[in-house]
């Protein structure tokens, strides 16, 4: 990262974080976040039980494909900013905080657009010609409308993070999921099925993405950055050749990303129709629930390791990692194996018994979790050294996996199949992850 000798000069360098420290900081993001995920999982509950299997699934198809254009648009700059602004924090470069809040806010409103101007180019023909559904095409089209305002939500959680304010983001993110289930909750009251249910979840959306923009500001005013808008650009150009590669390569991750959560819903559309497809997100959603710790700790490992990683030798890092895997990574995924058992009752309690199908699914996906969990780190390691290549490829070869056998394992065994393959796809993805990291980090490394 290019620095500024004199504007970082008698800047104290950032305290290592204590396995201790993490843990607590992760626990109250993960709680708040918890609360978040759990308001949005409720959501997912009520639509699921009033309008069935069937509906339930429609919803999941319409808002699959804007999500996969959108993923593939973003530049998600949540993975790139926090290793920027976490640096120039610590070392006081308030003009160059204010210049990436601009571009990150500029290039996520910019590649939102696009991701809407191809959805409404194309949703018809994928709604009668992929779905077999062609009255949904329009509501593709409402869905992705709110794409530019939510947009603004990315680059405020990068804010956050770096500022280390992690209540408060999960707070702000749990505000919006309680605006968009009271949206949900009234659109199937007033009797507006499949389509009061989108437009309010593509409502709720750009509304969050206000709720973070005006928190990020305050944030950022508190510390004497003030209308970000009006930064000029030309401070980060020293910075450019290293962006361009940062931002390309997280565009790689993130489009993979998209490919892994959103074609397995798609293909079984497809295949099996919007029943499978809508089993299949609700066995995610549990995955997206139980991996919602795992999340919480990478977040602040990624915040600390960004502020840090300049000033510490790799010995110091790999110490750290080594202390963070024992505690609290493997009491976090000894907590998610204990929960696997009781995922059969869980789901004919909360969903009924027309979803207890769901369950081999959803049982194989959370193991996954909880492997990833002992390793929560491992993201953050590759995002604070600025290699997202490596982090491309591992998603790169995830997603070549999904695609590859996605299609067969869709047409043999249906929703099982896919997650099955999903499970794996994880598994495998931190396993390369973690031989890299034995090699960026070598036993002995500065001793």
């Amino acid at each position: 990262m290019a620095r500024d000798a004199d504007s970082t000069r008698g800047a104290a360098i950032p305290p290592h974080r204590s396995a201790a420290s993490l843990t607590v900081s992760a626990g109250v993001l993960a709680s708040a976040q918890y609360l978040a995920g759990g308001i949005g999982f409720l959501t997912s509950v009520i639509v699921a039980r009033l309008l069935g299997p069937e509906g339930y699934g429609a919803i999941t198809l319409v808002l699959a494909y804007p999500t996969l254009v959108w993923s593939a648009m973003a530049v998600k700059s949540v993975m790139v900013l926090p290793r920027y602004l976490s640096s120039f924090r610590a070392a006081r470069r308030l003009d160059d905080i204010a210049s990436v809040c601009k571009l990150g806010y500029g290039l996520d409103f910019i590649s939102a657009t696009v991701a809407l101007a191809l959805v409404a180019g194309t949703a018809r023909w994928i709604a009668h010609t992929i779905y077999q559904l062609p009255d949904r095409w329009w509501l593709m089209i409402a869905a992705a409308a709110a794409f530019p305002v939510a947009s603004l939500s990315t680059t405020s959680a990068s804010v956050l993070l770096a500022w280390g304010r992690f209540r408060r983001l999960a707070m702000l993110q749990s505000a919006g999921q309680v605006v968009s289930l009271l949206l949900v909750v009234a659109a199937l009251l007033l009797g507006l099925g499949i389509t009061g249910v989108v437009l309010s979840t593509a409502l709720g959306s750009a509304l969050t993405g206000i709720i973070l923009t005006v928190g990020a500001a305050r944030v950022l005013h508190a510390d004497g950055v003030d209308q970000w808008w009006k930064a000029r650009l030309r401070r980060v150009r020293p910075m450019l050749a290293e962006l361009r590669a940062s931002f390309g390569w997280s565009y790689v991750v993130v489009t993979m990303g998209a490919v892994i959560t959103q074609f397995p819903v798609i293909v079984l559309g497809r295949l099996r129709g919007p029943e499978e497809a809508g089993l299949y997100r609700i066995a995610s959603s549990i995955m997206t629930v139980g991996a919602q710790l795992e999340g919480s700790m990478g977040q602040v490992a990624y915040s600390d390791l960004s502020a840090r990683w300049s000033h510490v030798e790799a010995h110091d890092v790999r110490a750290s990692l080594r202390r963070w895997t024992v505690w609290p990574g493997l009491p976090a995924g000894a907590s998610m194996a204990l929960a696997i058992p009781v995922v059969p009752f869980v789901v004919a309690l909360v969903f009924g018994r027309e979803y207890v199908g769901i369950v081999p699914g959803a049982q194989m996906m959370l193991i996954s979790v909880a492997i990833g969990s002992v390793f929560f780190w491992l993201n953050a390691l590759y995002l604070a050294r600025g290699d997202f290549g490596a982090l491309a490829l591992a998603s790169t070869a995830h997603a070549i996996l999904i695609v590859g056998l996605g299609w067969f394992a869709a047409a043999q065994w249906g929703f099982i199949g896919l997650a099955a393959l999903a499970a794996a796809g994880r598994v495998f993805v931190t396993g390369l992850l973690l031989v890299k990291a034995r090699r960026i980090l070598p036993p002995g490394a500065g001793s």
